[in-house]
Order: C-alpha cells, then structure tokens, then sequence
C-alpha cells in the first residue's frame, strides 16, 4: 500500500510541475509519454531524450555537433522531425539578429508566422515559426535558437509536415525539446 501512495505522490508531482516557458507560448498541455532513450551529441555539449524507437543519426564537424531524429515508423503527415545542434560562434539576439533572420527568410520565401524572446532552461532564447511549401507538403518549422556561452548556442528546430494535428505535434516536439540538458 505505501509503494502505491508514493508512485501516486511522484505522479501527481510530476504531472504538478511547473511548464516551460516555450510550453506556455503554445498553450501546450499534452506531453510525449513514449519510452525515451538519452542520447548525447557527438562532442559531449549537451543531450535530450529522444523516444526510444526513433531513428537517430548524430553529426559533428569543427564547428558544429548535431543529433537529428525522426519516428520512421510512421507516415511523415503523422509525426515530426526534430533536429538539435550546439554550434560555435556568437548569437546577439539583438536588432541586428532580427532584421538578418527576417531578410534571410524572405529570400528563402519563408512565411514567418510568430516568433517571441523567451528564456529556455536559465538561458537567453529565441524562437520563430516559418510555413512553407516542400515536397507537395505544407511544412511548419519551429526554429529556436538559446545562447549558452558567449561563443556557443543551440540551434534546433521541430519540423512537422502536413495540415493535420500540426499543433499537438508541435506540442509532442516541444515536450522533447524541453529535455535538452546542457552538459558545459
């Protein structure tokens, strides 16, 4: 009987807790109960827990250590794909930043939708959503960029395909998103 109260106790706790601040931008209430696996980026900067049946690849290069991950068990209208990288170089999110990023967009032909300043994990972030056309498929992409050194930022992003249940896959991205530790 007490193993069952406090598996309750932990449960409400966990469920009890406080939501991110990119959460709350989305209104996000669900979260992506999957089985997850960590897994930690290439140079050792930072790791997420990734859900467990999801195929992953890791990259790195001089500048760069990336984790990309995708559910390849489902149809690509179904699900989403997420990409995390910690890069060096400095990010300024600053009105310079903000007039580069929309002009970079525009000639990309890029609908920015929203887009909004937070703090992600005690660290200064940014994130935007663009819309565009790719493959036949309307594609939203969540970018969010978090400055976590002077010389070093995170650059990830949640792209979801399609015009069906866009909002609860941004949602299930973004619980997974919220799972990045940094490790420096």
């Amino acid at each position: 009987m007490r193993k069952i109260l406090l598996f309750l106790i932990i449960i409400s706790f966990i469920s009890c807790s406080e939501k991110s601040e990119l959460s709350n931008a989305f209104n996000c209430e669900s979260t992506n109960n999957a089985l997850k696996k960590t897994i930690t980026d290439f140079n050792k900067n930072f790791e997420i827990d990734i859900p467990a049946h999801w195929k992953t690849e890791l990259y790195y290069s001089q500048s760069s250590s990336e984790i990309y991950s995708a559910d390849t068990t489902k149809q690509l209208t179904e699900t989403y794909i997420l990409d995390v990288s910690q890069n060096l170089g400095e990010l300024n999110l600053d009105d310079a930043f903000f007039k580069k990023n929309d002009s970079i967009l525009a000639k990309k032909n890029l609908l920015k939708i929203n887009s909004k300043n937070i703090t992600f994990r005690e660290k200064e972030a940014y994130y935007y959503i663009t819309q565009e056309i790719k493959q036949n498929f309307i594609v939203n992409r969540l970018n969010l960029l978090i400055k976590t050194s002077t010389n070093q930022y995170i650059s990830a992003y949640c792209e979801v395909y399609g015009k069906d249940q866009i909002e609860e896959r941004l949602c299930d991205g973004i619980s997974v998103l919220n799972t990045i530790k940094f490790l420096d």
